[in-house]
């Protein structure tokens, strides 16, 4: 999986320097990392992550009751990470829908073979090479964008990733804060950044076209492609661009 696909962990713990340690150490290891001290933090960043990393020990709720609130509205998988290692513990989690148990303190590098097993069962294991759109083709492992004349459209490191997201999408609507947490400035963004962004990103696109644009703002909710994605699997050359329907 390449480091720029790497999905987003979600850790929640109340220790602080128990955070700062796992983000450096899943951030070394190409992970997208967002934190969370409490239940109401996790609950607010739960749409934006793959998997959550919980601790039982919360400042505001017990990580036992939190876990069955929320099984009961997601369905992220979540590894419970705890330094309650009674045996009654561990198999209450798992029958309250964790799917997995790491007893505080472990070995960093058995957190991580957990993580990657966990996201396995979930996430495709082949992801798309080439994305092709209105005659545009995007090959991700080269983050380069080609317009249906075949000519190089320069990208930024932040106007890949949201092209990228929007693209993996295919026609569904992308909310501003996840697009927001795909850029370079997440840690502290200023609140116009993504709608620069995005201005430049459908500058591009349009290519100074008078029609709708690709690149639809959802008000209130976030973004879309008009027009659906074919992916592939194999680099190809052979495609032609002006198909833009989806190969199922």
């Amino acid at each position: 999986m390449m480091e720029h696909l790497r999905p987003r962990v979600l850790l929640v713990d109340d220790d602080l320097t128990f955070r700062n340690l796992v983000e450096t150490y899943l951030i070394d290891n190409g992970y997208r990392v967002l934190l969370a001290g409490s239940a109401l933090e996790m609950l607010r960043q739960t749409d934006a992550c793959e998997l959550i990393l919980l601790d039982l020990t919360l400042p505001d709720e017990d990580g036992i009751v939190l876990l069955r609130r929320f099984r009961r509205q997601w369905k992220v998988p979540v590894i419970v990470v705890s330094g309650r290692d009674a045996d009654e513990n561990r198999l209450v989690a798992l029958e309250l829908g964790a799917d997995d148990f790491l007893t505080k303190p472990f070995s960093p590098r058995e957190m991580l073979l957990r993580i990657e097993h966990c996201l396995k069962r979930i996430l495709p294991q082949d992801q798309p090479v080439e994305w092709a759109f209105g005659g545009w083709l995007l090959n991700v492992p080269q983050r380069q964008l080609h317009n249906p004349a075949g000519v190089l459209v320069k990208l930024t490191r932040g106007e890949f990733e949201v092209l990228h997201a929007l693209l993996a999408a295919k026609g569904s609507v992308v909310s501003r804060r996840r697009l927001t947490d795909l850029l370079p400035t997440r840690a502290d963004p200023h609140p116009n950044t993504l709608t620069v962004l995005l201005s430049r990103l459908r500058r591009k696109l349009d290519a100074g076209e008078t029609e709708d644009s690709i690149l639809e703002t959802v008000p209130g909710i976030g973004y879309r492609l008009r027009i659906r994605a074919r992916e592939s699997l194999i680099a190809s050359e052979s495609w032609p661009v002006e198909d833009i329907s989806r190969r199922d």
